[in-house]
Formats: structure tokens, sequence, C-alpha cells
């Protein structure tokens, strides 16, 4: 994810999205306090495993 000096977003391409999903969140969801989303990212996020907070 890129953040640009007026605030945008730009998405993750799918590769690393899929890596992030599949292997690296499920080892930190526990740990996660605050993710700052863009819009196109946040289901596939949201729906890749459970977070307690």
């Amino acid at each position: 994810m890129r953040c640009f000096s007026d605030d945008s977003i730009d998405p993750l391409p799918d590769p690393i999205l899929d890596r992030f999903c599949l292997q690296i969140l499920p080892e930190i969801h526990h740990k996660i306090q605050w993710l700052n989303l863009e819009s196109s990212s946040m289901k596939r996020i949201l729906l890749a495993t459970n977070y307690p907070n």
C-alpha cells in the first residue's frame, strides 16, 4: 500500500495481498490494534481471520 500526500491510498498488488491474507495475517492477527485499509482490499483482509480486538 502506498499513501500519497493527498491522503489517497494505492491498493496492494494481488500477489502481495494474497501472501498477507494467507500467510502473514493468520500469524499476527492477535496483535493487530489498527488496520488502515483501502476499500478494494478491505473485504479480503477482514474476512481472512478473526480479530480479537
